[in-house]
């Protein structure tokens, strides 16, 4: 935390994520985590862009709301065909919001900015959906017994290895 003294520079937003994804790089985040926080920096950095939002120091909580507000109404970029057009799920934009939250949390940490804008924004809730799941042991018994070597779950890629 940056001591007493309050140092608020003159970054822009993209400047900003760039100094913040150049931090996690040099902290040895894993890969995966640094191209999420990219990927919701780039989504971020070009909407304040296309607003002509101000240098970070001087967002508000209401530009970061607006920015909230785009991300349930804009269409989704990827999914099942047909389904490109609906808006992004709650829990998505809960995401964007915790990662932007953290993003700014560094920023006053590095003395960027005096306080973060996101403290007076609440949490959206949202209903979390149950995945069901399969006991390893339910698997094995499905399987042919003579056949299972190994049995291997890949939590990235959701394969299941035999």
């Amino acid at each position: 935390m940056v001591s007493d003294l309050i140092l608020v520079t003159k970054l822009s937003p993209k400047e900003a994520a760039r100094g913040y994804l150049i931090s996690l790089k040099a902290s040895s985040y894993s890969p995966r985590y640094v191209e999420a926080m990219e990927l919701a920096l780039r989504l971020f950095t070009d909407y304040a862009e296309a607003r002509g939002w101000p240098e970070v120091g001087r967002l508000t909580a209401s530009n970061i709301e607006d920015y909230l507000v785009y991300l349930r109404e804009r269409p989704r970029w990827f999914g099942k065909r047909g389904r490109q057009k609906t808006p992004m799920s709650d829990s998505s934009v809960e995401t964007n919001y915790r990662r932007l939250k953290t993003f700014f949390c560094w920023l006053v940490e590095r003395g960027h900015v005096s306080k973060n804008p996101l403290d007076l924004i609440k949490r959206s809730r949202f209903e979390e959906r149950v995945i069901p799941t399969v006991a390893l042991t339910i698997i094995t018994v499905q399987l042919p017994r003579k056949n299972i070597q190994v049995i291997i779950y890949n939590r990235d890629t959701k394969s299941l290895c035999v």
